[in-house]
């Protein structure tokens, strides 16, 4: 997952100017999918936007049929079109209930897409209001404004979203791991 050409993908997706939102995720009632769909409705009477939802799960018939025609379901798709997807949207969503660190929110920072999320988890840790996006409280209302605040300039999240993803690289963690069994090691060798 990097940063790659916003007009190039949406060109590939067949996308204009519109505002694109994006979520990623189960279907299920814990992620909450549908209080993004309630949102997204709120907001569309202030901006040209579309909604892609991108997962499946067993609340899908239920969201489909409350969703309008701004709203697309891609289904599953094959994880190097999920970075497209991250690539070409102005902002990822996730309104779960409960989380850990969400992989998907790393992915969206590391292509350089601003995250608007429920404080969940450790989602706080990377998702800092104003440098990497929004925390919401999970009302509508707010997650609505927090989603038209990064729609205003989602531009302007980019490098800070990529260097806060950078710190959560392959090649971070395995050198942090590698520290790790390196100190293991030396208290072991004092030991014996």
């Amino acid at each position: 997952f990097r940063s790659t050409s916003k007009t190039e993908m949406r060109k590939k997706y067949g996308f204009g100017d519109e505002k694109i939102i994006v979520f990623v995720g189960r279907l299920e009632a814990e992620k909450r999918a549908q209080l993004l769909i309630e949102s997204f409705e709120m907001l569309e009477k202030e901006v040209s936007a579309r909604l892609l939802i991108v997962g499946e799960g067993s609340e899908r018939m239920k969201l489909e049929q409350i969703a309008d025609l701004n709203v697309r379901f891609l289904g599953t798709i094959p994880q190097e079109e999920v970075a497209e997807v991250l690539s070409l949207a102005d902002v990822l969503v996730l309104c779960s209930e409960y989380e850990g660190l969400p992989t998907v929110v790393l992915e969206s920072l590391a292509c350089g897409t601003p995250v608007v999320s429920t404080d969940v988890g450790d989602v706080n840790k990377v998702v800092i209001d104003r440098k990497t996006g929004y925390l919401t409280d999970g009302s509508i209302e707010d997650l609505k404004e927090k989603i038209s605040i990064v729609l205003e300039d989602s531009e302007r999240f980019k490098y800070d979203c990529i260097e806060i993803a950078s710190k959560y690289s392959w090649e971070v963690i395995s050198e942090k791991i590698i520290d790790v069994y390196g100190e293991v090691s030396d208290e072991v060798s004092k030991e014996s």
